[in-house]
């Protein structure tokens, strides 16, 4: 009889361990799964990062060339800016303001004035963009003055 218990606390004993064993590797693989769930956010919150600048550049460049802001040749035309700007936060616009908290074209030479087309508040990220600001003179003959500008874009992730 003694023998038997000696085998029987033995056999405990290596359950005990198995047990243990098969425990410690469970919160290993625990560890190691939630370092690579964190990895793999990290890699989508950067993916999505990427693809809105994307967009925002895009936007950049299909505003500044939008029919209702643009001269003939020479860039934004600062008459029809100052016509849009009230029209902007029309419904036909809202589809183009996608995604976008502020939207404004600031005139920084020779003189300062700020045109905000849309303005849903201040986001994150901002990206920018010179442009050409056109107003045309009519004196004896029809001319273009040109100041430099600024096309600024916010949005938020």
């Amino acid at each position: 009889m003694i023998n038997k218990t000696k085998m029987d606390k033995k056999g405990q004993l290596k359950i005990h361990e198995t047990a243990f064993v098969l425990l410690g590797l469970a919160v290993l693989f625990g560890i190691v799964f939630i370092f690579f769930v964190r990895f793999q956010t990290g890699g989508i919150q950067q993916a999505a990062e990427s693809v809105k600048q994307k967009q925002t550049l895009s936007l950049l460049e299909k505003i500044s060339a939008m029919p209702e802001l643009r001269s003939s040749y020479y860039g934004i035309d600062e008459d029809k800016l100052k016509i849009f700007q009230p029209l902007a936060s029309n419904a036909l616009y809202v589809k183009q303001w996608q995604g976008l908290q502020r939207v404004s074209i600031i005139k920084i030479w020779p003189s300062a004035e700020e045109f905000q087309i849309y303005n849903k508040g201040n986001g994150n990220f901002t990206y920018s963009t010179f442009i050409n600001i056109c107003k045309q003179k009519f004196a004896t003959t029809s001319a273009w003055a040109c100041s430099l500008g600024l096309m600024e874009i916010s949005y938020n992730i």
